[in-house]
């Protein structure tokens, strides 16, 4: 299918997805190189085409910050289709990953703060990203990291049925997503961000993917029940997996209590600084300490419930399974 944008030209595609596909292209006026998202809308709903555009404005909120892909405009093609166009990046942190295998500690480290700072900007303005993955991190040309494909349907001034399954990547959703709570919040991002830095150090996930023995129920079981395993790298600092660690928590509650607090600990656990004033200034090792002795249920509790979960889930898996196929489309 030819692609007509009025103002751009000398489209290819570099990118496909579940529900969107993403060229190159260029800017007539400015003679720049773009990326153009096409997000799959029906041309003939003048009601999604609207909360399209009302997405689109929402997420102008972001504005210019530091670590998040900047967005150009968001207009429609020829056909009705809505579009996003953003700065074109070099590759994805996937594509190194694939190319180089996990990556120095020091450049996850890298990673992962400017995430975090991302990720904070975006939660204090309401925007959760809902899809953090190695995919969804994109370097520019001149090595720089910024996080990109933020999930337009969960701006909470207009959030929509649109944010489902399909907006996830199965390795990297958090507990909550399996338990059916589609508005999961900002400890859902801290979550997957701790599964994609985990990747980043060892060349895979945490807990294995669908395509695994068991499928998609299996993946599941693992997330809500498996310890996160070790990394298993000497040249991983404690404190650093320990930050991890805690992202990783079953219980959102057990995590970070926000990406900034996350950030400065790990800028502590690698050496580098201090947390930030009024943040958690505590080592990541207390921080874990202090969440497991937190007044609630005990985490042998927490597991029965949890293990209860699973058991309910098994009722609807074979609907979870159906999905697989189009759930599997946006692994990435």
């Amino acid at each position: 299918m030819s692609l007509h944008v009025d103002g751009y030209d000398n489209f290819v595609e570099i990118g496909r997805g579940g529900l969107s596909t993403v060229y190159s292209a260029t800017q007539l006026a400015l003679h720049r190189p773009v990326a153009v998202k096409v997000v799959d809308l029906d041309p003939d709903d003048a009601t999604a085409r609207r909360r399209f555009q009302r997405e689109c404005a929402a997420l102008g909120v972001l504005g210019e910050s530091p670590g998040i892909v900047p967005v150009y405009s968001a207009t429609f093609t020829a056909d009705g289709r809505g579009c996003i166009v953003m700065r074109l990046m070099r590759e994805s942190l996937a594509d190194t990953l694939r190319r180089e295998g996990p990556l120095d500690v020091e450049r996850v480290i890298d990673v992962g703060v400017t995430a975090l700072t991302a990720l904070d900007h975006a939660h204090r303005r309401g925007i959760v990203h809902r899809d953090v993955k190695p995919a969804n991190l994109l370097v520019a040309e001149g090595g720089e990291i910024a996080l990109g494909d933020f999930d337009i349907s969960s701006v909470d001034s207009v959030r929509s049925s649109t944010a489902t399954l399909d907006s996830m990547s199965p390795p990297h959703a958090p507990p909550e997503r399996w338990r059916g709570d589609a508005a999961a919040g900002p400890s859902g991002d801290i979550w997957s961000l701790g599964s994609t830095l985990y990747m980043l150090l060892t060349g895979s996930q945490p807990f294995g993917t669908a395509s695994a023995q068991g499928g998609v129920a299996g993946l599941i079981d693992r997330v809500m029940n498996d310890p996160t395993p070790p990394v298993g790298r000497p040249d991983v600092a404690p404190a650093i997996e320990s930050v991890i660690g805690r992202a990783l928590a079953k219980d959102p509650d057990d995590r970070w209590p926000d990406a900034a607090s996350m950030r400065g600990a790990l800028l502590q656990a690698s050496g580098r600084t201090s947390a930030p004033s009024g943040h958690d200034t505590a080592t990541p090792e207390r921080s874990l300490e202090r969440a497991a002795s937190r007044v609630g249920p005990s985490s042998a509790d927490r597991s029965s419930r949890r293990r209860e979960v699973i058991s309910a889930i098994a009722v609807v898996v074979a609907v979870v399974i159906a999905l697989a196929v189009a759930v599997l489309i946006a692994f990435g």
